[in-house]
């Protein structure tokens, strides 16, 4: 089992609380989400193969998506929700159906062309995202709020490791400082390592031009450190957080914002749960597509090759560490997540910081901020193992002593691996430095080759988007 596989795990571990509750997504908002995803590959189609164009396709698509959400959530959503449960009363299979459902939309997207089913669907779905972050910030002139929850309360913060299904509470929790637990949050902004995969694999081949290169990358570490603070002052406004997920803290804080825009309560409710549903969904099945990838890389194994049984695999593992039938020990690797997350972005820093030496270009924008996540994440990943395999030596409960020597084990491999990636980068990048030993050739594009003052090469990729 990979680290994306990992990842595929705890992403649907989050957002499966949100997706089950009350109130608050449901089977509504798969229906909705169902019908973004057909309008979407409709509209992948029409752009892409009918070469209609992208501006009309857009406007109609849009408005097809605002009538859909709004006739499947504020119309019929109670009416969705209630026959949903009327025809599965059973809470568990409730459970499995929507965790499948979500299972087979994921599935699509990892093994589908991108142009066909994950470009176009994320592409709209990321207007309501959009709708949501103008709405808060919006309303936050129109109706200041007064924040709830206190300005600082701790240099130590209770990090809950092993939360169930319901997000409503956690199996055990470790005491963590400040720092580094400040710089291993899930909310990327400015670096991720989850956004250098992403740059590098799949958005370097959705441009269509490369000078957009720095546009997209900027601006969307821009957009996303706004929807961090979003969530910041969303779930700010909440006095009692107590038996609340995360998750579900900003559902229920953002649609007080909303409802300020005279937006009814359940309809604000609705599109916040819809808004997180689509930015899981969107990410789950990026993780399953790179997870079905690595493993195919390096499993030697030739059935493993087949797209298909990899990511049917990758499935059925995810469907037991993240259904509550097999007690959902996603939680414990969610714990990881923030750390393991943050190493990679070190690791992206640090290959930029090794490249631009090799273009004799300057690298303290890049090295200073390198040393600095990597040691912040290697202590992190470090605490990490040391709280999970104390609290696994002395608890009882058998779940709590196999997730966490599991999460702990984990933690202890990727500080090694830290510790050994950034010896090797210190190396490398004095040997580029003294001129020593060669490095592999690394050919610039166009606009980096304009950059470093080097003859520019011919394009290397051209015409249509290509199967990753």
């Amino acid at each position: 089992m990979d680290g994306y596989t990992l990842i595929f795990s705890a992403f649907l571990g989050a957002l499966l609380p949100v997706v089950k509750g009350t109130g608050a997504g449901g089977a509504a908002a798969m229906v909705s989400f169902i019908l973004i995803a057909v309008i979407g590959v409709a509209s992948g189609f029409s752009i892409f193969r009918a070469k209609i164009n992208v501006v009309a396709v857009t406007g109609i698509s849009l408005a097809a998506v605002a009538l859909s959400v709004y006739l499947s959530q504020v119309v019929f959503g109670s009416t969705i929700n209630s026959a949903f449960n009327s025809a599965v009363p059973n809470a568990q299979l409730q459970e499995d159906i929507l965790l499948i459902s979500m299972l087979g939309f994921s599935f699509l997207g990892a093994v589908l062309p991108l142009w066909s089913f994950a470009m176009p669907i994320n592409y709209l779905g990321f207007y309501v995202a959009y709708f949501v972050i103008a709405a808060i910030i919006g309303s936050s002139f129109v109706a200041p709020q007064t924040f709830a929850q206190p300005l600082f309360t701790n240099w130590f913060a209770p990090v809950a490791i092993g939360a169930n299904t319901a997000g409503a509470s956690a199996i055990t929790s470790i005491s963590f400082p400040l720092w580094p637990l400040l710089f291993v949050t899930i909310a990327c902004g400015a670096c991720s390592g989850w956004h250098g995969l992403i740059g590098s694999s799949l958005s370097s081949k959705q441009l269509d031009n490369e000078a957009d290169a720095h546009f997209v990358g900027g601006g969307g570490m821009l957009l996303e450190g706004i929807l961090g603070l979003t969530s910041v002052v969303a779930v700010g406004i909440i006095a009692n957080t107590t038996g609340i997920g995360a998750l579900s803290l900003y559902v229920k804080g953002g649609a007080i914002y909303l409802s300020n825009l005279l937006i009814p309560s359940a309809a604000s409710t609705a599109i916040m749960a819809l808004m997180v549903l689509i930015l899981g969904l969107t990410l789950t099945q990026l993780a399953l597509r790179f997870a079905r990838l690595a493993i195919s890389e390096m499993v030697g194994a030739r059935f493993l090759k087949n797209i298909y049984v990899t990511s049917i695999i990758v499935s059925i593992i995810t469907f037991v560490l993240t259904s509550s039938r097999f007690s959902a020990p996603w939680g414990f690797i969610w714990t990881l997540f923030g750390g393991s997350n943050q190493l990679l972005a070190g690791v992206t820093l640090l290959v930029t910081t090794l490249w631009l030496a090799k273009i004799k270009r300057n690298t303290f924008l890049t090295g200073i901020p390198a040393i600095f996540m990597l040691g912040t994440t290697i202590v992190a990943l470090s605490y990490t193992a040391y709280a999970t395999l104390d609290i696994a030596a002395t608890t009882n409960t058998p779940l709590k002593v196999y997730g966490n020597a599991v999460a702990g084990g984990i933690a202890v491999i990727l500080t090694i691996l830290g510790i050994v990636l950034s010896y090797d980068g210190f190396r490398a990048y004095r040997r580029i430095r003294v001129g020593g030993v060669s490095t592999p050739s690394m050919t610039p594009g166009p606009v980096l080759a304009k950059a470093a003052g080097s003859e520019t090469p011919k394009p290397a990729f051209t015409g249509e988007l290509a199967e990753t």
